[in-house]
């Protein structure tokens, strides 16, 4: 069931990561708030496709970038590397789990009932 448009929903989704970023440069160095961008992340794989979420899924990782460039507590450059691709493969580990999930669920849910095909002929 879908409360918003496409439209409405990346606007939405987007307003959230804005807001996620901002909160996360005013924690400092001592707290991340990077895990709170799989909401809006997981959202938007969910309601707009594995395609779209990569997307978000990409602005995420912008925004992660940004905030680690306004004050990152690594000792060296090689560590923030590592830092951002171990999130960049969370993201990524997410939206295709979330795509599969909702491709399943699709197809469970709109299968034809009393029709030629079976919830058991799509495993």
């Amino acid at each position: 069931m879908k409360f918003f448009s496409k439209h409405a929903s990346v606007i939405s989704y987007a307003g959230l990561m804005l807001a996620i970023a901002l909160f996360d440069s005013m924690t400092g160095i001592y707290f991340s708030a990077w895990v709170l961008y799989f909401v809006p992340v997981g959202l938007a794989a969910w309601n707009l496709g594995a395609r779209k979420g990569m997307a978000f899924a990409g602005m995420a990782m912008l925004l992660v970038v940004c905030v680690a460039l306004l004050g990152h507590p690594f000792p060296s450059t090689l560590y923030l590397v590592a830092s951002l691709t171990s999130k960049a493969i969370a993201y990524a580990v997410l939206v295709t789990l979330v795509g599969a999930l909702r491709k399943k669920e699709v197809g469970r849910v709109y299968l034809p009932r009393h029709g030629q095909a079976h919830a058991d002929d799509f495993r």
